[in-house]
Parts: C-alpha cells; sequence; structure tokens
C-alpha cells in the first residue's frame, strides 16, 4: 500500500491509502480505437488485449459480447463497474469511448482498465505518463492536462481511479489551448 496525499480545491487534503490504480482513458471512437490499435501493435505481452468500450455501456453487456466473441470464462476485475461510473460522472456522453483491456490469467479473461503500480517516489500522474510512454512510444497531445484523480474504489483492494480525456486531434484549437477542454 502507497500513501498519497490529495490536493482537493487548491486547499484541503486528504491522506489516502492505495494497494494500485486504474486508469481510465477516455475519447472519441476513432482517438480510442486508434490508440488501440498502437498499445496492440507495441503489445509485448501475449495475455493483455486492448480493447475500446462506450463509457455509457455496462460492463456486463461487454462481458456478455465478449463471451460469445472468446467462448471461454470472462470475468470483469475488482472495482470496474464502480470505476466506470465514477469515470462517466465526470461529464463524459454516450459518443465518449474508453481504454479497457482484457487479460488471460489462467485460460480466464478479466476485463479491467490498466492497472499501473504505484510507488512512493512517483507521482501517480507521472506513472500515467510512464505508462503511455511505454506502451505507445508516446504521449497523446493534451493528456497530460486532463489526467486527475477521482475516488478510491474497490472491495478487495483500495484502488485508486485516475481519468484521463483524448481530444480529437483535428478539432484542437491552435489560437485558444482553453477551448480544447470540453466541459
Amino acid at each position: 500500500m502507497v500513501k498519497y496525499n490529495m490536493e482537493i480545491s487548491g486547499y484541503t487534503i486528504i491522506e489516502v491509502t492505495a494497494d494500485f490504480m486504474y486508469f481510465v482513458l477516455t475519447g472519441s471512437k476513432d482517438d480510442i480505437n486508434n490508440f488501440v490499435t498502437i498499445l496492440n501493435n507495441n503489445n509485448k505481452d501475449n495475455n493483455i488485449k486492448y480493447i475500446s468500450s462506450r463509457i455509457d455501456m455496462p460492463s456486463s453487456f461487454k462481458l456478455e459480447q465478449l463471451k460469445k466473441v472468446y467462448k471461454k470464462k470472462v470475468s470483469i476485475d475488482n472495482g470496474i463497474e464502480s470505476s466506470q461510473c465514477f469515470a462517466f460522472a465526470e461529464g463524459l456522453n454516450k459518443k465518449t469511448y474508453m481504454l479497457m483491456i482484457l487479460e488471460e490469467i489462467n485460460n480466464e479473461l478479466i476485463l479491467g482498465y490498466p492497472k499501473l503500480n504505484l510507488s512512493d517516489e512517483e507521482d501517480p500522474e507521472e506513472t500515467i505518463v510512464t505508462w503511455l510512454k511505454k506502451k505507445s512510444g508516446k504521449v497523446p497531445k493534451g493528456i497530460r492536462k486532463t489526467i486527475k484523480p477521482i475516488t478510491l474504489v474497490g472491495t478487495d483492494d483500495n484502488i485508486l481511479l485516475y481519468v484521463a480525456k483524448m481530444y480529437d486531434q483535428k478539432n484542437i484549437s491552435k489560437t485558444n489551448p482553453t477551448n480544447n477542454i470540453k466541459k
């Protein structure tokens, strides 16, 4: 377990203890699908496949779809459903997609989010940036500004939830960067 002090609203300090972190990357269908392709092309771990899913589609529906496609046991990782609800509550809409993973463990597929290890020495946001660089070779533009902590989730573990948003690079304002952040 790693302890973090989180500053909320500029003045309140909250100390949280977490076992690991889920990273929910959201964006348009095209942006997330393109990023999934990059991740799967660079993937060196045969037990992990990156997929996209609409953020408003309950994980249990996605689970049923995956069971039909893969014809094997598929389950949802700890804290995924509540993480999805908290991510969706960040002002996302039905057109928003998210990055998910399918990890094969003992001939069973586990549906989840990228799970990142925490350390006392590194800020969680830097852990996310490092993971993005390692897995895709780059950090998509604008991601650093949108990474934010959301909450702790999980029933068996304390899981720190972070969300970041990708934006359609064609629609990014070059004259006023603050217009790039959708509310």
